[in-house]
């Protein structure tokens, strides 16, 4: 049974016809000039030949950790409205930021990211999040020097 519906499916298809008439994608023609291929768009970028400055801005009531792809970085838990300064990281670097496990309930704790770039320093605001909706979990840097946020 399953065998058939896959045939009759790659038939229909390869045939160019269209299985559920009422989920055809149209484009826009022609494109918009914004538009840039790909999902996820960059909300910042730096220059990519010199190191990465990170500034962690922890608003939450309560302490943040984090793990960092660069090794050489120590590793100390930001405490609730504190800030830390992480420099000269190199590229492509992935950051990701959560409440400190040692609290009682953490795992129900959100975190929003908001994201500025300001001379070359990708400063990080953490705050309290109302839901997982709203929520980050990951800075990502890559070589070409964008950033993203997931």
């Amino acid at each position: 049974m399953f065998r058939s519906v896959i045939i009759s499916s790659l038939l229909i298809a390869s045939a160019g016809l269209n299985i559920f008439p009422c989920m055809t994608a149209t484009a826009q023609e022609p494109p918009a000039n914004t538009h840039k291929e790909g999902f996820w768009q960059p909300v910042a970028r730096l220059n990519s030949k010199s190191p990465i400055t990170i500034q962690i801005i922890n608003k939450a009531s309560f302490a943040i950790d984090y793990g960092i792809t660069d090794t050489k970085v120590k590793h100390p838990l930001i405490r609730a409205k504190q800030q830390l300064t992480l420099r000269n990281l190199n590229y492509p670097l992935q950051l990701v930021i959560y409440p400190d496990y040692n609290i009682a309930g953490s795992a129900n704790f959100f975190l929003q990211y908001a994201v500025k770039l300001r001379d070359q320093v990708v400063e990080v605001t953490v705050e309290e999040a109302d839901n997982a909706n709203e929520s980050h979990r990951a800075l990502d840097i890559q070589e070409t020097g964008a950033v993203y946020l997931y």
